[in-house]
């Protein structure tokens, strides 16, 4: 999760069947004070991912506190989804090899 990413880095990301989420609303983790004892939920099931699409993502602070915060899937083509459906590139050649 990146307010954005290099387009190689992107792209990296992906090939290794890693989806790369890019914050979109004003959260910024230093002045939210984000740490290492806070939990991220990352919604990213196969159904919400997409080209562009949002995926919600829940920040659990230690005091219980919830806080939404509004990102994307940092993906830009089908190809890259079903990249990311089958797990990555290495992923995707050995299922394809041994089927």
């Amino acid at each position: 999760m990146a307010r954005s990413f290099e387009r190689i880095h992107r792209t990296n990301l992906i090939g290794m069947g890693i989806l790369p989420v890019q914050i979109i609303d004003d959260f910024d983790p230093q002045s939210a004070g984000l740490s290492a004892l806070d939990t991220l939920e990352i919604d990213a099931s196969f159904a919400r991912i997409g080209v562009q699409k949002e995926v919600p993502v829940r920040r659990y602070r230690p005091n219980g506190s919830v806080q939404s915060i509004v990102c994307r899937a940092a993906v830009e083509t089908r190809h890259e989804v079903e990249l990311l459906r089958v797990g990555g590139v290495l992923s995707g050649i050995l299922t394809s090899c041994l089927s």
